[in-house]
């Protein structure tokens, strides 16, 4: 999560004049008039996402619920009893309300005073209610989720006139396994109440979350090292264990780093993994084992895969063969053009230089890197980096009719 956070407010003498200029340019924006300064960068793209979507500023009315359960997946949810100790004070010391959120800005739990607890009711910030821009507009748990940082939101830059009298921040929470985010912690607190520093501190609690997060995923792979030892007793020849994001746990006889891609639906069963090659997949407590087929460890070495694209108007189907395994995969155009690509340049091409190609400019590149990172989930390490190509020995093939027709 980057550090890079810009609070909403100073402190000071001129914090009522600031909050009222604050509530002219709220009021200038949506009459349609000039306002009187602009907005930060952050809420003028949150507001103009919000009015393309037709979201009034004076809506009111009943908020989006979804009620949480127990049996609810969220990790968020199993790491609320480690997190409110860290929480508690701030609830007290600061006269703040703190709100946990799921990934889509549901809110899983919340922890304050009785009289916060009683405002925050009267605008629906209760558990199960939604808080994404779509639902309740620019608002530091929508906005943070938004944008896949922290941020703070004080008094007139929300969106909703009825949330004007909150000073909010939050910042998103990650996964430590994949990088994605999966919610967001928020300090709320009533406008006179509202402070530079929670934003920070809002940062410091989502980056303790996510490092109680990493604790936890560290235990899970030793618990998943033990269970391998008597698992693999007697097993031959290359395996590895791995947890459901790929993480190897423990492994055997092959070069493997510290995850492996694996495939979407993966199940029990004959499948293909890098650098394993064609293996024999079955459960292992929530992880997996995947045991190399003999002879076809190590896919990266010349001759033991070859990759055929047929592009088409709705993408672009793959077929992955290897020692006695043949795979299918579809992916969507951009991804198929990408593969193509780089089957015309075997001497590989950077993401500015395949942005630049694609669409114009190598102002892209953020957008290449991020389609080949999906590319890899069905392609593994056949693709290598810096630059993009594919790797050697991988005989590639667009348009084989006879290869593709088999």
């Amino acid at each position: 999560m980057s550090d890079d956070v810009e609070p909403a407010l100073v402190v000071g003498d001129g914090r009522s004049a600031y909050e009222s200029l604050l509530e002219r340019i709220h009021e200038a924006t949506f009459a349609g008039r000039q306002a009187p300064a602009h907005p930060r960068p952050i809420i003028a793209e949150s507001w103009q996402r919000l009015r393309t979507r037709g979201l009034r500023p004076d809506r009111r009315g009943p908020v989006a619920q979804s009620r949480v359960r127990k049996s609810d997946p969220s990790e968020l949810v199993e790491l609320l009893p480690r997190l409110m100790p860290h929480v508690e004070p701030l609830v007290e010391g600061f006269d703040a309300l703190v709100v946990v959120s799921d990934a889509e800005g549901r809110v899983l739990a919340r922890e304050s005073a009785g009289r916060l607890r009683t405002l925050a009711d009267g605008i629906g910030f209760r558990s199960g209610a939604l808080w994404n821009e779509t639902h309740m507009g620019t608002n530091a748990i929508g906005t943070a989720l938004a944008t896949r940082r922290p941020v703070q939101v004080h008094g007139a830059e929300h969106f909703l006139v009825e949330q004007h009298g909150w000073s909010c921040a939050a910042a998103p929470v990650r996964d430590p396994r994949t990088g994605a985010v999966l919610g967001a912690i928020d300090l709320s607190a009533e406008l006179d109440h509202g402070h530079p520093a929670l934003l920070s501190l809002v940062s410091s609690l989502a980056r303790t979350a996510g490092l109680e997060l990493g604790l936890a995923h560290r235990t899970h792979l030793g618990a998943l090292r033990a269970a391998a030892f008597a698992a693999t007793r007697g097993v031959a020849g290359p395996w590895a264990v791995v947890d459901e994001a790929g993480w190897v746990a423990e492994a055997n006889e092959v070069d493997v780093r510290a995850r492996i891609t694996l495939p979407d639906g993966l199940t029990p069963g004959p499948t293909w993994l890098p650098p394993l090659g064609d293996v024999e997949v079955e459960r292992l407590g929530d992880g997996w084992l995947a045991v190399a087929v003999s002879g076809t460890a190590g896919l990266g070495t010349p001759g033991l895969a070859s990759v055929a694209l047929r592009p088409g108007p709705q993408g672009t189907t793959i077929v992955l063969d290897s020692a006695g395994h043949r795979r299918r995969a579809f992916v969507t155009p951009r991804q198929g053009e990408i593969l193509v690509l780089l089957a015309q340049h075997p001497a590989g091409l950077t993401a500015p230089e395949l942005s630049a190609i694609m669409y114009g400019t190598p102002e892209h590149d953020v957008t290449v890197r991020a389609e080949i990172s999906r590319l890899r989930r069905h392609l593994g390490e056949l693709i290598v980096a810096a630059p993009y190509r594919f790797a050697p020995g991988v005989d590639v093939r667009t348009s084989d009719e006879d290869l593709l027709g088999r």
